[in-house]
């Protein structure tokens, strides 16, 4: 299993609940539904545990590196505030491993959180929910004509 770790802000997330805020920039940046078999860490970095930063890190683990390379390509294009400028926004596998980070949650096949124990991080997840149904998601069959019946009655298949 491989992590990517994403680096936030704590200041430009607002600092109170930080957090938070991390997570809903990650669950709108990328479709919940692209994380299924994922499981999330987070926590404040070493460098600010030392006084050193003011960083936040949520690390994506999977076993499926595509998974990693989509995530890190959507996080890379995302916007918004709070997260470390595209040059800094990301640690290595290895880096993330030296991290103090914490099991936050799993996400099953359907793209719902397992065990997740934080309110705030399920209170994020809720809130992206709506956004990705209402965006279909795109399958490897999306590019296959649809198959019509055109004129024919049901029984006319049966001959």
């Amino acid at each position: 299993m491989a992590k990517l770790g994403i680096l936030f802000n704590i200041d430009d997330l607002g600092g109170g609940l930080y957090g938070y805020a991390a997570y809903k920039v990650l669950f709108n940046a990328i479709d919940f539904r692209q994380l299924a078999g994922c499981t999330l860490y987070d926590g404040d970095t070493n460098a600010t545990l030392r006084g050193g930063a003011r960083q936040y890190c949520i690390a994506i683990e999977s076993s499926a590196l595509k998974v990693l390379e989509n995530a890190k390509k959507m996080i890379a294009e995302c916007k918004e505030p709070g997260l470390l400028s595209p040059t800094s926004r990301f640690m290595t596998d290895a880096a993330v491993r030296g991290e103090p980070l914490v099991l936050a949650t799993s996400i099953n096949s359907s793209g719902e959180l397992i065990g997740c124990k934080t309110g705030w991080v399920t209170s994020a997840h809720k809130e992206s929910i709506e956004k990705w149904r209402a965006t279909p998601q795109v399958s490897q069959h999306d590019n296959v004509a649809p198959i019509t019946v055109q004129s024919k009655k049901w029984w006319q298949f049966w001959k």
